[in-house]
C-alpha cells in the first residue's frame, strides 16, 4: 500500500516540478528581454534638469530658478490660460504669500506679507523691466496696466 502511494505521488510531483520549471524559464526569458532594452540613462535625467526654468527678476540676468539668490515664484502663460482668470490680480491670488483684496467691482489691492490695506504702496510692479505705478500716490492701479492677459508670457514674483 505504501508503494501505491509513492507511485501516485511521483506523477503529481513530476507535474508540479514541470510547471515550476516552466514558470522559472518564463521568468528568466522576461528578465533577459528587459536587460536587452536600454535602461534609462543619467543623460536622460540630466536633460530634464537642463529644461529648468530661468528667472531674471532676482539678479537682473537670466539664471536657473534653482540658483536664484531669492525665493522666486513663476507663473507661465500656460498657467494663466488654464486658470481662466480675466485680470492680473485674480492670477496673483494663486501666489503663496500674496494677498489680493477687492476694493470695488474692478478695483483691487495687492500686497505681500499681511500688509493688505487700502492703497498699499509697498509693492513694485514691473512690465518688461519698467515700473508701473501712479507717481502721485505710489500705488499700482491694476486696471491701467498696459498689458492684456493673453500677451503675458510669464510672471515672476519676488517677495522680500
Amino acid at each position: 500500500m505504501n508503494s501505491e502511494l509513492n507511485r501516485s505521488r511521483h506523477p503529481l510531483l513530476a507535474t508540479v516540478l514541470t510547471v515550476g520549471l516552466t514558470g522559472t524559464a518564463w521568468a528568466e526569458s522576461s528578465v533577459s528581454e528587459r536587460s536587452d532594452q536600454a535602461p534609462p540613462t543619467m543623460s536622460a535625467e540630466l536633460e530634464l534638469l537642463k529644461e529648468e526654468e530661468t528667472v531674471s527678476i532676482a539678479s537682473r540676468y537670466e539664471q536657473p530658478i534653482s540658483q536664484a539668490p531669492s525665493n522666486v515664484y513663476v507663473i507661465t502663460d500656460e498657467d494663466i490660460r488654464q486658470s481662466g482668470a480675466i485680470d492680473l490680480p485674480t492670477i496673483l491670488r494663486r501666489v503663496p504669500g500674496i494677498e489680493v483684496m477687492q476694493m470695488t467691482g474692478a478695483d483691487f489691492n495687492v500686497s505681500a506679507r499681511g500688509d493688505n490695506q487700502p492703497f498699499a504702496n509697498k509693492m513694485l510692479v514691473m512690465v518688461d523691466g519698467r515700473s508701473i505705478y501712479l507717481d502721485v500716490q505710489g500705488i499700482v492701479y491694476w486696471k491701467s496696466i498696459p498689458v492684456t492677459l493673453p500677451e503675458i508670457k510669464r510672471i515672476e514674483v519676488l517677495k522680500g
